[in-house]
């Protein structure tokens, strides 16, 4: 099967459908690459996250995250305006540092189909919220190629990298549990994988 047929269904998917399509995974899987290579084929409306942590060299606001500060975000979930919100102690210049992830409500409508690259505790409370609209990729990769990744994002941060680790692999059993499918990125992606996506999507259409 070509491109031209990758580009058939999905476009059939997202004109037809308000399915959100999560792709989740460990640290460094390949969330975000997956992301990008099904939306450069078919652009779907991506649900940008709420975060107060820092922005990353590579990164852009209202296109990778919205940035705001903990002040921000906290007002906001006071007047119920974020949902799967979510909070992290991260290690910045050496201290604890409050990380808060989130979705702003007005961010997801009804009758639109979007694609979304998250963590595991993203996936439940999705998942709790909008029951089978959500379609759970769960991306895996070894540990040494995850880590080779994020070292070459040029960011690599050694504390950061243990507590993302830990925090993922308690969720990991559950991870495999609940997903909708799972995919092997420890290699390069391609249309044979792409391929076994897009089935997977129309059989649960």
């Amino acid at each position: 099967m070509g491109s031209i047929s990758f580009e058939s269904d999905l476009l059939n998917l997202k004109n037809n459908s308000n399915k959100i399509i999560l792709l989740t995974g460990l640290t460094g899987s390949g969330k975000n690459f997956i992301l990008n290579k099904i939306s450069s084929i078919v652009k779907f409306e991506t649900i940008i996250q709420t975060t107060t942590r820092p922005i990353r060299n590579n990164e852009n606001h209202g296109i990778d995250y919205f940035f705001i500060t903990n002040d921000e975000f906290n007002f906001m979930k006071k007047n119920h305006r974020i949902i799967c919100d979510r909070k992290f102690i991260a290690k910045e210049n050496g201290k604890d540092t409050l990380w808060q992830y989130g979705i702003e409500v007005s961010n997801i409508e009804d009758s639109i189909s979007y694609i979304i690259a998250g963590d595991m505790r993203l996936a439940n409370q999705l998942k709790e919220k909008y029951k089978d609209r959500v379609f759970n990729i769960f991306i895996d990769a070894n540990q040494d190629i995850r880590e080779s990744r994020i070292q070459q994002r040029g960011d690599f941060n050694d504390a950061e990298w243990e507590r993302r680790e830990n925090d993922d692999l308690f969720l990991i059993e559950e991870a495999y549990r609940e997903a909708d499918m799972i995919i092997n990125n420890n290699h390069k992606f391609n249309n044979n994988t792409l391929l076994k996506i897009c089935q997977k999507l129309k059989e649960n259409d």
